[in-house]
Parts: C-alpha cells; sequence; structure tokens
C-alpha cells in the first residue's frame, strides 16, 4: 500500500504545501526518529502504482494457487 499512496500529492494538494510526506507512524520531531529512519528510508517507498499493482498481483495469484490445492483443485487461474 506504501506505493499507491502519492504522499506529495497529498501535501500540495490538500494541505496547501503545508507539511511533509511521511512514511512511517514516527514523524520528524518523533524521539524515536532518528532510530529508525535508516529502516525507514532502506524501503525506498515513493509513489508507483504500477509496481504495487504487479507486487498485490503477484500475492494474490500466489494465495489463490495455495486455496487452490487445498481444495485439491487441479485447475489453472485464468
Amino acid at each position: 500500500m506504501n506505493f499507491l499512496v502519492d504522499r506529495n500529492l497529498i501535501v500540495n494538494e490538500l494541505l496547501g504545501g503545508y507539511g511533509t510526506p511521511m512514511f512511517s507512524n514516527y514523524g520528524s520531531f518523533s524521539a524515536e526518529y532518528l532510530r529508525v529512519l535508516d529502516v525507514i528510508e532502506t524501503f525506498q517507498f515513493r509513489y508507483n502504482p504500477s509496481f504495487a499493482e504487479n507486487i498485490i498481483s503477484d500475492e494474490l495469484m500466489q494465495k489463490e494457487q495455495k486455496k487452490l490445492m487445498v481444495y485439491g483443485i487441479m485447475k489453472m487461474n485464468q
């Protein structure tokens, strides 16, 4: 879901530019922010709806295949 949210659009259009994009529940004024900053930056969350669609589609296909295997149905997903 982090790749589906255009945080810059929210800040610029909804907040009129009065804000900063947040990528976690720890804001820049939080006492824990400096501790988790490196971890947050490793994820490189950026608005990318096509990447998000690929991730979601892949996960749903894997879940569907597992469900089909559990019920013993031997048919390919279309």
